[in-house]
């Protein structure tokens, strides 16, 4: 049985879930003026490069950050005039580990450990600790990561990023019995987030018990499809996802690639609601009208998905476009309490196919609980259409399959992000890895 110190009442009452009410309400995010691009550019062009970075290094590097520009990133804080914090160490050590080489590796170690040491809260120094295990997970020195994790969790037993990492290095060494038990202990305590739904419902997977695992994910019961309604003023929605797609397609953000995302070969707009956008908003309000309905005649539950549920929260909305290779590969959304998918386009190929091909699939991956539970737990294929979209607990592994062909298929990917001071993890909102 895993053990957890013991830590000091105030710990453990900043974890405590807080249980919602009856009422429950989502709000839009506020437009953005500018793209990351924009502003990034913006701010290079300031003058000199080197003043620039002087003047404002730290907002460059966070900028260079989310752009996968590592190197600029880690660039721009060595040349910044800004005294040595927290939030520095952190963001220096997220860089050079995303570097993936063994220097940077090294590198890493020295800045997320040099955090710990700046640490100011007890929360702080758990993110640095789990930072730190995860650097010591990938040079494959599991003994020290564990010891590094569990002092983690002993400084904020509520640490996403630490029960994660410790419960998937359980269930990659055979120890899903020690997954499970971990989750149950933090259940009792009232602790609960979406990677400990998660790594619960996978344990349970490992551990063949798989009608508990199926409840677990809640997927039957909780989620749902549905056709959405034309917004206020256009005749159709085939009409409106004829204009959105262009939108989409023209907007200033969109980009190939992400790292650290699950996204393969695909086309994303991260930021796709701006001032300037015309029909983003549009879709954002007739999403959330849906999402409220769903939530509200959800039937009252004693169950750890329903105790997540919050008064307010906040949808975060990106799009993703495919063509023929690109693909999205197991994971979860992490920052999400609820997550869903609206389809802009799809190919006439996997609107009329029986295969695979191009489909959202729901179900666990293999590596982490064994083929043969895997098997046994079933997948759940949802099969794309225009102007359909489907809701589904945040905490639920899925993927789509490549279509193969040379139409595009675009839709629009979304959290219903809790508006409290619950941990999140993983600055993409859409992966799950050690």
């Amino acid at each position: 049985m895993p053990r957890l110190a013991r830590v000091p009442s105030a710990v453990a009452l900043r974890a405590t879930r807080i249980a919602p009410a009856d009422g429950f309400d989502i709000a839009l995010p506020t437009p953005g003026a500018l793209t990351v691009q924009e502003e990034l550019s913006f701010l290079c062009s300031a003058g000199s490069r080197a003043a620039a970075r002087r003047r404002h290094g730290a907002r460059l590097a966070e900028l260079f950050f989310q752009m996968d520009r590592f190197d600029d990133a880690i660039d721009a804080l060595r040349t910044a005039d800004l005294p040595r914090s927290y939030d520095r160490l952190m963001l220096l050590g997220a860089a050079h580990l995303a570097r993936k080489t063994p220097d940077d590796n090294a590198a890493a170690h020295v800045a997320f450990t040099s955090a710990c040491e700046m640490a100011g809260t007890p929360g702080q120094l758990a993110q640095a600790l789990a930072e730190v295990g995860k650097v010591l997970l990938r040079l494959n020195k599991t003994r020290d990561a564990r010891t590094i994790l569990l002092q983690a969790m002993s400084a904020d037993p509520a640490n996403a990023d630490a029960f994660r990492r410790l419960a998937l290095l359980d269930l990659k060494t055979g120890r899903a019995q020690d997954a499970f038990e971990w989750s149950e202990m933090l259940i009792a305590r009232d602790i609960v987030h979406t990677h400990l739904l998660v790594m619960r419902a996978l344990a349970l997977t490992a551990l063949d018990r798989i009608d508990e695992a199926r409840a677990a994910f809640g997927l039957a019961r909780f989620g749902h499809e549905g056709e959405l309604p034309a917004p206020d003023g256009w005749s159709s929605i085939a009409t409106f996802n004829c204009e959105l797609a262009a939108e989409i397609r023209n907007h200033p953000a969109l980009r190939y690639g992400r790292t650290d995302t699950a996204a393969v070969a695909s086309w994303r707009v991260d930021t796709p609601l701006l001032r300037r956008s015309v029909l983003f908003p549009q879709l954002l309000s007739v999403l959330k009208r849906e999402i409220v309905a769903h939530v509200t005649s959800l039937a009252a539950g004693r169950d750890a998905f329903s105790g997540l549920r919050p008064h307010r929260a906040m949808l975060n909305a990106w799009s993703v476009l495919t063509l023929d290779d690109g693909y999205e590969d197991w994971h979860i959304h992490p920052s999400g309490w609820f997550s869903g998918v609206y389809y802009v386009e799809v190919p006439a190929a996997v609107r009329a196919g029986t295969e695979r091909h191009g489909c959202l699939a729901f179900g666990a991956p293999p590596d982490i609980v064994g083929s043969r539970q895997a098997e046994r737990l079933g997948t759940h294929l949802f099969r794309p259409q225009p102007g359909r979209f489907m809701l589904f607990p945040s905490h639920n592994y899925h993927r789509t399959y490549a279509h193969g062909g040379s139409e595009c298929r675009i839709c629009v990917a979304f959290d219903v992000v809790p508006d409290n001071d619950r941990p999140t993890a993983d600055r993409h909102g859409d992966g799950l890895a050690l």
